[in-house]
């Protein structure tokens, strides 16, 4: 039993493949099947790769966003607060009414009054 075994610790008629016998290995039909395998591996690989691309893209498009979300936010504080100060103070508009500009002729003067 020990001549009948090769140095994978195989029997003489199978391969390491799990019991395949050598002749059948040999057949066309196998070696296009063990290609067309290879081949969808490698697709596979490609597609795991192309996956991973874009989840990349997706998380650097996300925290871009939310980057923006929170620069929106901050600058409406910061308009609610400016927009605050603004009720606090006298308006400019009625500063304008008592001061009348200086081109302005008297009969338009008079109609203000």
């Amino acid at each position: 039993q020990g001549s009948s075994r090769n140095p994978f610790g195989t029997s003489a008629g199978q391969t390491m493949a799990g019991g395949i016998e050598e002749e059948e290995a040999m057949e066309p039909g196998v070696e296009l099947l063990q290609q067309e395998l290879a081949h969808k591996r490698a697709a596979c690989e490609q597609l795991r790769q192309r996956l991973d691309a874009c989840r990349q893209d997706k998380e650097a498009a996300k925290d871009s966003c939310l980057a923006g979300v929170k620069a929106a936010q901050l600058q409406m504080v910061r308009m609610r607060a400016e927009l605050e100060e603004l009720k606090k103070a006298p308006a400019k508009d009625d500063l304008q009414l008592e001061a009348p500009p200086a081109n302005v002729d008297e009969d338009e003067q008079h109609s203000r009054r």
